[in-house]
């Protein structure tokens, strides 16, 4: 799947970028097109005709890294640099939003269905008022962190139910409400891995104790749909330790 996307995004890119664009696409645990594919098993459709729609979806989650980490002056990500570490905080902006902009190309020059399109607009609209709702200090309590991870996160997540959906004329409110809710875990596991105090996490509205627990019964909601088996599914921790109910003690 990832040399595939990267493929597919080497058509969008000018051949000058392709530095960087490898450099942004092939880390990554492909999180968002794992999902959209096991999707469109479980709707029973074919996949081939939606995979510019998964490498427009890892463009605009790669965009929002590579511009999460200059707001955040975040140095690394996972254990390497990050985008604007390696090319300069210039670059990292205007890269970030060439990522955007590939990524409606793509799904423009595609001819996906302009509902599928305005989809992908308002999720990246809500991804970055998020981002600005924390930058104003609305983020204040465990409920306006679970509507900014949720805009932030779990709308992109949902974008990958939304689109073979809309593709194929399919209803399934359990596969959308299950991507949302799977991308609101993801970001809450991930949560329980961040060390930095002054970023936006569940820890700091509660304890780790109750950190844990909170994300442990949203996993639970998550098996109850039994939908995806979540041992399919990419996490930013082993999903083993939470399904046990044993969550990583040293985070």
């Amino acid at each position: 799947m990832g040399e595939k996307i990267l493929e597919l995004a080497k058509n969008s890119i000018d051949p000058a970028y392709l530095k960087e664009l490898y450099f942004v696409l092939e880390r990554g645990k492909r999180a968002r097109p794992v999902l959209m594919q096991k999707i469109c098993g479980k709707l029973g459709v074919k996949e081939d005709p939606l995979e510019e729609a998964q490498t427009a979806v890892e463009l605009i989650h790669s965009a929002s890294l590579i511009h999460d980490d200059f707001v955040d002056d975040d140095r690394e990500r996972r254990g390497k640099k990050s985008f604007f570490a390696a090319f300069g905080k210039n670059k990292g902006v205007l890269f970030g939003d060439y990522c955007f902009a590939a990524s409606l190309k793509i799904l423009i020059h595609h001819q996906y269905p302009k509902k599928i399109i305005d989809s992908a607009v308002n999720a990246v609209f809500e991804m970055v008022e998020s981002q600005l709702d924390l930058e104003n200090h609305k983020v204040k309590d465990l409920d306006s962190y679970l509507k900014y991870a949720t805009g932030k996160t779990a709308r992109l997540f949902e974008l990958c139910a939304i689109i073979p959906m809309e593709y194929y004329k399919v209803e399934s409110k359990v596969a959308k409400e299950f991507a949302k809710l799977y991308g609101l875990v993801f970001q809450l596991v991930d949560d329980l891995s961040e060390q930095k105090p002054e970023e936006a996490n569940i820890k700091n509205f509660l304890s780790l104790a109750e950190a844990k627990q909170f994300v442990q019964k949203k996993i639970q909601e998550l098996e109850s749909f039994n939908f995806i088996p979540l041992s399919e599914l990419p996490f930013i921790l082993p999903i083993e330790s939470f399904l046990k109910g044993n969550a990583v003690a040293s985070h």
